[in-house]
């Protein structure tokens, strides 16, 4: 639920925009529309991409599924992936996405 990227950028006053360490970043995804026009995040938010939990619970297994034609993934871990990320706090806080 956010952006992965190979690097990890410093911050100003610390070496900027040389590399830092090679773990790379995580940047969430606002988790709806108002703290992404406050933050002016120009990615969807979180609400905005999944109507429901279970629209997403779909996309993670689809893309499961793609890992697992390509090779990359066990048949086997398609449910048990789905079934760790349908228990992430943000699904749980609310009803509904």
């Amino acid at each position: 639920l956010g952006t992965y990227c190979g690097w990890n950028v410093r911050d100003r006053g610390h070496g900027e925009g040389y590399m830092h360490e090679f773990t790379g970043s995580y940047i969430p995804f606002p988790e709806n529309e108002d703290v992404r026009r406050a933050i002016q995040d120009p990615r969807p938010s979180v609400r905005g991409r999944y109507i429901d939990i279970e629209s997403y619970l779909n996309e993670i297994r689809g893309a499961a599924k793609n890992l697992v034609q390509e090779g990359l993934m066990l048949e086997d871990d398609i449910e048990r992936l789905t079934a760790e990320v349908s228990n992430w706090r943000w699904l749980l806080r609310e009803s509904g996405i």
